[in-house]
Formats: structure tokens, sequence, C-alpha cells
């Protein structure tokens, strides 16, 4: 017998889904609102999907799954949860359309690895690709996933412990573009509990064990930690959240001034006005004074969206921004610069820019990462990357050469010990390539590398006048 519990779930979570139908406006698709359920298999999940399941048809919603093998775990494991989503869709929940999207081991580990990212981190920015791949192709309205109180207070805790600020400890938001959270006013205990009264089964994923990720650390020692001295916290911390987010639409909803492009230098090195001062100057600008006429509140978040239109790679650290944001007008003398991190803020006499430090002193160099058709513009030109067919290859255009690559890929500056194979199969260093095509020192950072999960695919060196790797590629 079914106990008011599951009932009172149930009424809560139908009254979420009304709401979300009241605001989101007409469906993208022209006919039913398209509900895309993000799947792994794990409690949380698959009780969202069964709850969207009984509410489909009195709703009028059409309903399907997305679930992602990351190829981190062991396959059998893994390939397992896919499995028992797939056959879940099929049998329980009569034919429920299941997309089910395989990510190559290796790809989120070298991904990781490439981008200084934690493994966690990669497979999420994989997973959310992932989803919105499959929300396109199904045309989608919403993208639904199961996270819930439980997940939110654990949130809370990683970015306090992260020093995150307003926007960061509001935690994860009900709602973000395509992407909704109906459950996140149910604990993770009333959603096994629901599962267990409806007879319905779940995975265990064993990576959640692992105490390398920060998340499990704070599930496993910390949660019990806090509900054995602290009863209660959760509410509180729940509640603290409320009110940063709060002030996080406030400090968003407040007007910044517009970072204006810098022109691009001449991409030829031998064109009138090249050097490599002159193409790192390369990025946004905005008048001194209105700069510093910004409280550090929103001086900060103005340099967050100069970031965004950057498209800066890889997380920046405070340290570095506080530096940027500190001080009056007379703290921003002409020439002073502040650099790291990929980024620069320099001050002139009167304009602050911001700039891509693409070719820094410390060889730090610079990494793109390729997921869809982009256009990528660099201050020795542009790499244009256009869709090679409906399966997702994607086709890269540099100065006189043309590769296919399967994304996610990198377009970046060389490392130390980088090798190319050629056609003949021999093996040799970028370092002896670059100074067999007799490329000057202070451009050899420059040259862009593809790189994908495979190794180096090429080297564009006609972007400067030098020859493509491979030839006639």
């Amino acid at each position: 017998m079914k106990g008011s519990g599951t009932e009172s779930l149930r009424r809560v979570f139908r009254r979420y889904l009304a709401s979300f139908f009241r605001t989101a406006g007409p469906p993208r698709s022209g006919g039913k609102f398209r509900v895309l359920a993000a799947v792994s298999g794990g409690a949380d999940s698959v009780c969202l999907l069964y709850l969207l399941a009984e509410c489909s048809a009195a709703m009028g919603f059409l309903l399907a799954a997305v679930t992602v093998d990351h190829g981190i775990r062991p396959q059998s494991e893994s390939a397992g949860d896919a499995d028992f989503v797939e056959a879940f869709c099929a049998s329980r929940l009569h034919g429920v359309p299941c997309f089910r999207v395989r990510i190559a081991p290796g790809r989120i580990a070298s991904a990781a690895s490439g981008r200084g990212m934690g493994l966690e981190e990669a497979a999420r920015e994989f997973r959310y690709a992932a989803f919105a791949s499959v929300a396109r192709k199904w045309r989608a309205d919403a993208v639904m996933t199961g996270h819930t109180a439980s997940d939110q207070a654990e949130t809370v805790l990683m970015r306090v412990l992260q020093g995150a600020g307003p926007s960061g400890c509001a935690g994860i938001p009900v709602r973000r573009g395509i992407f909704f959270r109906p459950m996140l006013s149910f604990s993770g205990g009333t959603v096994r509990d629901f599962l267990r009264a409806e007879n319905i089964p779940w995975r265990e994923d064993t990576s959640n064990a692992d105490s390398r990720f920060l998340r499990n650390r704070i599930r496993k020692r910390l949660v019990p930690l806090l509900d054995r001295e602290f009863p209660g916290w959760q509410k509180s911390v729940l509640c603290g959240a409320e009110k940063m987010a709060a002030d996080a639409r406030l400090l968003s909803d407040m007007h910044l001034p517009a970072w204006k492009p810098l022109p691009e230098p001449a991409p030829d090195p031998s064109g009138p006005g090249f050097s490599p001062a002159a193409a790192g100057t390369f990025g946004l600008f905005c008048n001194i004074k209105t700069y510093t006429a910004l409280p550090p509140a929103l001086r900060l978040r103005f340099l967050y969206k100069g970031l965004a239109k950057l498209g800066s790679a890889g997380r920046v650290p405070y340290r570095l921004l506080r530096s940027m944001v500190a001080g009056r007008e007379s703290a921003f003398p002409c020439g002073f610069s502040v650099r790291g991190a990929g980024i620069a803020l320099e001050a002139g006499r009167h304009s602050i820019f911001l700039r891509r430090d693409i070719v820094q002193n410390s060889k730090n160099g610079y990494l793109v990462w390729v997921w869809d058709a982009c256009t990528l513009r660099f201050p020795f030109g542009v790499i244009s990357v256009c869709r090679a067919c409906p399966s997702g290859g994607l086709v890269v255009r540099a100065g006189k050469s043309v590769l296919a690559a399967d994304p996610p890929f990198a377009v970046r500056s060389r490392m130390p010990g980088d090798t190319v194979t050629g056609r003949d199969g021999n093996r040799r260093s970028l370092k002896k390539l670059f100074g067999q095509w007799g490329v000057p020192a202070f451009l050899r950072d420059w040259l862009p590398v593809l790189e994908t999960a495979s190794g180096i695919r090429g080297v564009f060196g006609s972007v400067l006048g030098f020859p493509d790797f491979p030839d006639g590629a």
C-alpha cells in the first residue's frame, strides 16, 4: 500500500512541473512540449524519470531520456548503468525513447589533464555537452535533471570551501537556459523512500565512494559530522543559499558598461604593423574612469563579463582578479599591468585593456577546447571550424591546411616534449620540425597545434607563412 509520503512527493512534483509549463512559453517544436530527462541510473534520476512518465499523459508533454556512458569506470559497470536505463525505459515505462551517448575511454581524462581541471569537472562538461546535443537533435524544450536538496547542500558546502562568491554559493539554480531541476525540494532520503515504496530499482555508482573527489569527501566525511554535531544544518545552509541567490540576481540585474573590441592586428608577420607586442593587444577595452567608478563587486562582474567575451579557457584565480579590481583610479597608472592565467589587464592613458595573454614569458602558451562548429580568432589570424556531417565530425581550416577531427579537440601552442609522426611513420619533435622550417624563436609559441585524444593531428604553420604538418594536409 502506498504511503502518504509518496503521494505528497507526487503532489509537490506535479506542482513544480505545472509552474514550469506556465512560465516556459510556447514549445519550440511547435506542438507538444518535449521534455528530455537526464538519467544516470541512480536513485535521483530514476525517480525523476518515473515521475515525469506518470505526468506526461495528463500534462500533455512528450518524454524521452538520455543517458551518458562516460568511459571512466570499468566498462561492465558504466555500460551496465546505460543498459539499465534503456531497459527501464523499454519495460517499466512502456517504450519511452532513450538516447544513449558513449564517450570513448580516455577522452575525459585527456581533457582534464590538458585543461588542468578535475576529472569530475571534465566529466560534467562532457555530460552537459551530450545533453545539449541530444536536446538539439530531438528538439527538446527542456532538459530535466534529478538534483535534490541533498545535492544542493553538498554543492553549497563545496563552493564555500572553494571560496566562491554569491553566485557560486547560491548553489544549483532551479532553472538555467533549457535545464530545469524540479526535485530540488526533496532530500535524497525522501527520494529513496519513494522508490522503495513503489518497488522501483536503481543503480549505485561505485565512484561515489572514491575519496579523491571533493564532493564524495564532503558527502562521506563532512555531512555525517554536521548531522551529528549540528542537527538541522541543511535547512540553514539552504536558506543561506537562497539569500545568496537573491543577492546574485540583484547584482546581475545592475547595469554594467560595455567592453569594446580592439581591432585585430595584421595576421601576416610581414604585414604592416605586425609585431608580437602588437598582436598580444588583441582583446577588449573601456574608459578607465568608467572602470574605476564601478564599486569592486560590480568591477569583478565586469571582468567576468569581459572574460566570457574573450572566451577565456579554464579558471582564473581570484587572487589575480582581486589585484585587477582593487584601488581607485590612481591605482591604475599608465603602464599598469596584471598578467596571469592566460589573460592580461593593462592601463593606458585613458583606457583599461583586457586581453588574452596568448604568449607569455612563463611559456604557458594558449589552449582552446573545441566542442562544436565555431570561429577562433587569434592574433595571428582566424581558424574556422565547421560541421562535416550530422554525425558530429568537424573540419578545421587554418591557413592552407584542412583537417578533419572528432570533438572535443584542442587548438593550442606547442608544449615541451611534443612529437609528431610523419607519413613515413617516423617520429620527430616539434622543436626539430620548427628548426627545419626556419621558424624564428619569437614565433615558435604562436604556431597552432591541433591535438585530439589520439595525439597531435597537425601543425598549422601556414597561418604565419610556414609549411603545414603534415604536408598538403
